[in-house]
């Protein structure tokens, strides 16, 4: 029953995970020498990053060191914008950019970085981008102190960066600012891969063109993708590889816990089933999924010990614990969280407190786009005529695998070598016997576990620092 439930009540969970330009890559066209770098960047995004740039510096102040003329204070490219101190001298600053004429297409974009004094960013430091996986944006994933009250505010693989002078930036898809009382997701029919890609590099191009702006260079970025994101990341990759040096966003890849191919017939022929169950379902017009947590986590804190409508013969906080510590994924012993049984019922939670994971759950967006879900699953079983993993073997820019054995775990690496990368590491963080696996650390435990920052985020910092 509970894996059942697991399938088809709450699909999206199995991973926490355009302006639309031509989805056919240029093919291996030269950068032009006479032709400046920055201006090779600005033509190949779909909208005007420079002027996004521009803006974005109009509003914050931060000292420009190009000569450039600022607008003023009615032009500006972006929206919502807002400057958020965490703790000290770690500042979060985000705003969103139009993407297209529909106006729920807008991505976020994010900065988390050490200020020398107010609106005054360090220079220089190495640039890293993040890109969130299913069913969470970039501050649920990189700043989950500010969306608990239970846990300190400046917690966070963020913080815990720019405090050692790394500028991290980072997206929210578009998908994850629909509001819940949005019921039309017409919008949303073409919002896949491509999407996904297209607004990723948009944002990265952002970045990079205020950096430079701002004295720290043009240098591409170390990127990471979470989960879903892993495949959003290498299918960046994958476009990069056809384009001019001069517009390749990334020069190092930090895939974090997903198998983005295997050589294992059972995972490929469940994600083929699954790829067969969810895009007849896109075919029909529905082209939103529900993200379970939140209304998951409300149960759970305001009727803990009410019967769950889910899964039958558990507590809603049963059902909420269970959707943190149990094996929600059929092929591999795969969950979120390391977990605490008693009588093989889910009793609680290893590396964190039970108000936090309910925090993290009430937390998430309301929906997520289906075409996303649908591609992902045919790219990762493979026998679809997908183009994303068309030039996975001209990727070249060094890999670091990260992987707990609680979720992916080893399947992560065979992907790795269909790339045509010459550096690949891996760090498989393993605690526990196989026997002992679901109390193993896991897929959300990289972010959010109060053991995260030795066994993760100390050895990912140490990789960009040598890089």
């Amino acid at each position: 029953m509970k894996n059942s439930f697991v399938l088809t009540g709450l699909a999206l969970i199995l991973l926490l995970s355009t302006c639309e330009k031509d989805d056919t890559p240029t093919p291996n066209p030269e950068p032009n020498p006479a032709k400046p770098d920055l201006e090779a960047i600005i033509d190949d995004a779909p909208v005007d990053p420079y002027q996004v740039a521009l803006d974005l510096l109009a509003q914050t102040q931060w000292p420009v060191e190009e000569e450039v003329d600022l607008p003023g204070s009615g032009n500006q490219a972006f929206l919502n914008y807002e400057r958020e101190v965490i703790a000290g001298n770690i500042v979060h600053y985000s705003f969103q950019v139009q993407m297209g004429d529909d106006p729920n297409d807008k991505i976020g974009i994010h900065r988390v970085v050490r200020e020398m004094s107010p609106n005054q960013p360090i220079k220089n430091a190495r640039g890293f981008f993040f890109q969130h996986g299913d069913a969470k944006d970039f501050r649920g994933m990189m700043l989950p102190g500010t969306n608990s009250p239970t846990t300190p505010n400046d917690f966070g693989m963020a913080v815990f960066l720019a405090r050692n002078d790394i500028d991290v930036w980072g997206i929210d898809q578009a998908w994850t600012l629909t509001p819940a009382e949005v019921t039309d997701h017409s919008f949303m029919a073409d919002w896949g891969i491509q999407k996904q890609v297209t607004d990723l590099r948009q944002a990265m191009a952002v970045a990079r063109i205020t950096r430079f702006l701002t004295g720290s260079g043009l240098d591409p970025f170390i990127l990471a993708g979470y989960s879903s994101g892993v495949v959003t990341g290498f299918s960046a990759l994958n476009e990069e590889t056809q384009l001019a040096s001069a517009v390749q966003h990334v020069d190092g890849y930090i895939p974090l816990d997903l198998a983005i191919k295997s050589d294992d017939a059972t995972w490929n022929a469940f994600w083929q089933g699954y790829y067969a169950q969810v895009k007849p379902v896109y075919d029909s017009g529905e082209f939103a999924e529900l993200v379970p947590f939140q209304p998951l986590g409300q149960l759970a804190r305001n009727s803990p010990s009410g019967d769950s409508e889910f899964i039958p013969g558990f507590t809603n906080l049963q059902t909420a614990l269970f959707m943190g510590i149990g094996p929600v994924f059929e092929v591999v012993p795969f969950h979120y969280l390391a977990g605490e049984w008693e009588n093989n019922l889910p009793a609680g939670v290893q590396y964190l407190t039970i108000d936090q994971w309910l925090d993290f759950m009430e937390s998430a967006p309301p929906y997520q786009s289906r075409l996303f879900i649908v591609e992902y699953a045919g790219l990762l079983g493979g026998g679809n005529d997908l183009p994303f993993d068309d030039y996975f073997s001209d990727i070249t820019v060094p890999i670091f695998n990260i992987s707990p054995a609680g979720g992916f775990g080893e399947y992560t690496k065979y992907g790795t070598t269909l790339m045509g990368s010459s550096e690949v590491k891996h760090l498989i963080i393993k605690l526990e016997s196989e026997e002992n696996v679901l109390l193993d650390f896991a897929h959300i435990d990289i972010f959010i576990a109060d053991n995260a920052e030795s066994l993760v985020w100390q050895p990912l910092l140490e990789w960009v620092n040598t890089h």
